[in-house]
């Protein structure tokens, strides 16, 4: 949302071709960086999760108390 607010600000700061036309185009500049950020991102997300989910099974058993929620256990216990 950040980008989508920065790229419509631009758009109505300089409107060459309409202020849509130009919002357009700051959104395909911002999408070309951030993109790729969001994938490399969500997939560092997964691979810590994955860690904490094998290696940490104790110490999100004692988060489970204060949450609530119990968590699914693993086949693998270390």
């Amino acid at each position: 949302m950040t980008y989508i607010t920065t790229a419509l600000q631009l758009g109505l700061a300089f409107p060459a071709g309409g202020v849509m036309a130009s919002t357009l185009k700051f959104m395909g500049i911002f999408a070309f960086t951030q993109v790729p950020l969001a994938i490399s991102e969500g997939i560092l997300t997964v691979m810590v999760i994955n860690v904490l989910s094998t290696y940490s099974q104790k110490e999100l058993q004692i988060l489970s108390v204060f949450t609530g929620k119990e968590l699914p256990t693993s086949k693998r216990r270390v």
